[in-house]
């Protein structure tokens, strides 16, 4: 018996230092990876939403652009949305990995699936950009139209430009209710080839809210009319510019997310501060590397670590079956 104390407390002297040097790595990745945003980084082509996080609830749209490739972005969220270019654009590196960026006097276009042709009471809008020229009046940003018959379509929800130094945001049904929305307006200029980070949401009281960088900025209650509707026709989604017509600009997108009910002002923080947090799927994680971005950079995404953990018992029962060993 005294033996085997001696060797459960050799195992327990050898064992702890290697835990306690573990836990503190471990720290001291997060906070330099979260301190740098490596935790924001796009997951990894293929890596799966997870349902169950909170930030998936209502999600019904989410584009990540990271493809790198070819004419086509892909809806995340399973509905289908796939986004549809006129044209091979450019895909650039950003922030968080790929972008893909749209040269002004070209417009982009995503065709709303039949699975969202319905009515809804809330919404939200997430998108992350960058602008390479002064926006004008009216300039396209990410909207959805609604082709309301002979009314040439008007807007149903989205962002568009409206100067150098503001933004609006729209949540609106048909002609007559096209004036639901809300401008934003910034004390300078929106800075060029930069990360510019904006959020909508529109709620079932018909209160419009605009986000910037977590942040809530400008606001608006008790509009008039319905909130918004996915239109059967003309269910296009013009990026930087209206399709094939005209209000074009020089943009870059960097992801955009929808969601069919209006996120709250933690909601909306958590995910400028981790817009890729609904593809967590636990809570022990670390960093993995994939491929570098065209034109350099590189996508890290959170993945499980639950192996870490068995270095430490692995050498135990190393250490113990020596030491049983030996005693034998």
């Amino acid at each position: 018996m005294k033996k085997l104390l001696t060797i459960l407390d050799g195992f327990i002297k050898k064992t702890l230092p290697i835990i306690y040097a573990i836990i503190v790595i471990e720290v001291l990745c997060i906070a330099t990876l979260s301190a740098l945003g490596g935790f924001q980084q796009k997951p990894m082509l293929g890596q799966q939403i997870n349902w169950a996080h909170p930030a998936s609830k209502g999600l019904v749209g989410i584009w990540l652009f990271n493809e790198r490739s070819g004419n086509k972005v892909f809806d995340l969220s399973g509905n289908g949305n796939t986004i549809l270019f006129d044209e091979t654009p450019d895909w650039v590196a950003g922030n968080y990995g790929p972008m893909v960026k749209c040269l002004s006097g070209s417009s982009e276009s995503l065709y709303i699936n039949d699975n969202l042709s319905q009515r809804v009471s809330e919404i939200t809008l997430v998108i992350c950009v960058q602008i390479h020229e002064t926006p004008g009046i009216n300039e396209r940003c990410f909207e959805k139209e609604y082709d309301n018959a002979g009314a040439n379509p008007y807007v149903s929800w989205g962002f568009e430009w409206k100067s150098a130094t503001e933004i609006k945001f729209i949540a609106a049904d048909t002609l007559l209710t096209v004036n639901n929305s809300l401008t934003y307006t910034a004390g300078v200029a929106f800075p060029l080839n930069s990360k510019l980070w904006f959020a909508g949401t529109c709620n079932a009281n018909k209160n419009h809210k605009i986000y910037r960088d977590g942040i809530e900025v400008a606001s608006r209650t008790n509009t008039v009319g319905p909130i918004t509707q996915y239109s059967a026709t003309g269910n296009q989604v013009d990026i930087a510019g209206r399709l094939n017509s005209g209000n074009y600009i020089s943009q870059s997108l960097e992801y955009a997310f929808l969601y069919n009910r209006a996120l709250s002002a933690s909601e909306v923080a958590l995910l400028h501060r981790e817009p890729f947090c609904m593809f967590e799927q636990d809570n022990i994680a670390l960093m993995a590397v994939e491929a570098p971005a065209p034109g350099g950079g590189q996508v890290i995404m959170i993945t499980s670590l639950p192996w870490i953990l068995s270095i430490p018992l692995l050498y135990g029962i190393v250490y113990l079956r020596t030491k049983y060993k030996e005693a034998a």
